[in-house]
């Protein structure tokens, strides 16, 4: 954590044990890397408690694909932690000025309906009516997928679908993986021209890409990835098709939540939740 401390130039270990430091945790600048932290600690008591366990893939749900990062090797926990700090930091500067200037509510809501039978129509709904600021963003499951953008244009997308599907809210402060990013996608793409990050290739394992829900090739991939997924769509149900498709028997979940057992109806996969430290015991 001095670590961490030292590249944010701040005493940002202090939200981990205190619940006075004055961070906001909820803020995206501040969770962000608050979680990126709590993944990378887990994954380092699993290789003290169980150093034979090794990986053939590293994956992660948007912000996790960082925590994939640092876990394989491309990316220092220091340099992780600083990236996802400045794109927290950026996505809340993005929609701050976005609201502002528009006068638009933000949202992202996810419908829960069967992808192969809505994306097309969707996708087109989007590129017709609302192709700035709305998007298809995440694909969860095989029967969740989310929209993130402007609350009417969210609102518009929902009623042109005639009430045929359920919905449900999320509690975001930014309208993630859509258009509206492109800012923050501007910035990203800047700082990995600065050349202040050290990245290494190649990884101790495979890192699923969430934009091509395959395993990411080389370093310009994993800029790439950084900067692009601001905007792109995350394909978490297609990700782990592709690791049911690869013989992937066992998967360990870091963090809240079945985001991983949601992702796959397959029976084949056996799934370890790891929600704290001390959790970790369920692989002794």
């Amino acid at each position: 954590m001095e670590e961490v401390d030292s590249v944010l130039n701040e005493r940002f270990s202090s939200t981990l044990v205190d619940q006075s430091s004055g961070y906001n945790t909820t803020a995206t600048e501040v969770a962000q890397p608050l979680l990126l932290v709590y993944a990378h600690t887990i994954y380092q008591i699993i290789k003290h408690v169980r150093p034979e366990i090794s990986f053939d893939y590293s994956l992660g749900h948007s912000l996790g694909e960082y925590s994939a990062y640092s876990t394989a090797g491309v990316l220092s926990i220091a340099d992780a932690v600083w990236l996802v700090r400045q794109r927290g930091l950026a996505m809340k500067n993005v929609t701050d000025n976005y609201i502002k200037r528009t006068g638009n509510e933000i949202a992202m809501v996810a419908l829960f309906a069967p992808s192969d039978q809505y994306a097309q129509q969707i996708n087109q709904f989007i590129q017709s009516s609302y192709p700035n600021e709305l998007s298809l963003a995440i694909f969860n499951a095989p029967s969740q997928i989310v929209l993130s953008g402007s609350r009417k244009a969210i609102d518009a997308l929902i009623q042109h679908l005639d009430g045929k599907v359920k919905t449900k809210d999320l509690n975001v402060s930014g309208p993630f993986h859509s258009p509206i990013m492109a800012e923050a996608q501007t910035t990203m793409r800047q700082i990995l021209e600065s050349n202040k990050i050290t990245f290494n290739w190649p990884p101790t394992n495979d890192i699923v890409s969430n934009i091509s829900a395959k395993p990411i090739q080389n370093l310009d991939e994993v800029k790439a990835s950084i900067v692009d997924t601001l905007v792109e769509p995350v394909h978490w149900s297609q990700s782990f098709d592709y690791l049911v498709n690869n013989g992937v028997s066992s998967v360990i979940s870091v963090g809240l939540g079945k985001y991983a057992r949601n992702a796959t109806p397959s029976k084949d996969i056996n799934f370890v939740y790891l929600m704290s430290p001390d959790s970790v015991n369920k692989l002794a």
